[in-house]
């Protein structure tokens, strides 16, 4: 079933007071006046309560978020919420999978030494990707010294996708899926620590810059095909 997902932006019109100005004697003009300083941008929060967690997430300056009952998503553009199979930018969606989502699946996956890794095998091993897109194989990694694993998608449409998945306490799983056009590739997995900032779950809190354990040059099966001439 295909949701569609709604972005409305609301208008904010800043009006301007205009005072007359005191009168008083002209100063000279110096020239080594600097202007001054712009406040620097500052990261949003968007929050939700996902699987009975509350998650909160901090977006990146100037992006736009928005929380649903499902996931909460933020973009580089608007226009990625509006245009199904089209971005603008990076575009993000986090999500924490229930009971429901895993059905017969939850005790495979939460009796294995890396859930997160299990999960995104059996997503790998039993999904139908459209635009025949193409996945690597889920690699395991560490996060603050929780068990992680990702992969990495391409398809021909143009859109490359990095799927992290970190295992936390309590049988709680964490989903990120983080996709860009091919050509913001790189730029994605230089940028996927200011991307993934800061995110609250519950009583723990993931940090972007931590993400030490993965790769700093991303694969993706785009990449491997133009290796190989096919």
């Amino acid at each position: 079933m295909k949701q569609t997902i709604q972005l409305v932006l609301i208008c904010l019109a800043i009006l301007t007071a205009c005072q007359p100005a005191p009168t008083v004697p002209a100063e000279p003009v110096t020239t080594d006046t600097q202007p001054e300083a712009l406040p620097a941008a500052v990261p949003t929060i968007a929050s939700a309560t996902l699987n009975h967690q509350n998650i909160t997430v901090q977006v990146p300056p100037g992006w736009d978020a928005l929380a649903t009952e499902r996931a909460i998503l933020y973009t580089e553009s608007h226009h990625s919420f509006e245009t199904v199979g089209h971005l603008d930018g990076i575009s993000v969606s986090v999500f924490s999978p229930s009971s429901t989502d895993l059905a017969a699946y939850e005790s495979t996956v939460f009796a294995a030494h890396n859930p997160a890794h299990m999960l995104l095998t059996l997503v790998v091993n039993g999904r139908h990707y459209p635009d025949n897109a193409q996945v690597t194989s889920p690699q395991t990694f560490q996060w603050q010294g929780f068990d992680a694993a990702y992969y990495t998608l391409s398809n021909e449409a143009g859109i490359v996708t990095v799927l992290v998945a970190v295992s936390l306490p309590e049988e709680t799983l964490l989903v990120f899926n983080i996709s860009a056009p091919n050509t913001e590739r790189q730029r994605l997995r230089q940028q996927l620590p200011d991307i993934l900032g800061q995110i609250t779950v519950g009583e723990y809190t993931l940090y972007g810059d931590q993400l030490t354990d993965l790769p700093a040059l991303l694969r993706y099966p785009a990449d491997d095909r133009n290796v190989s001439g096919n």
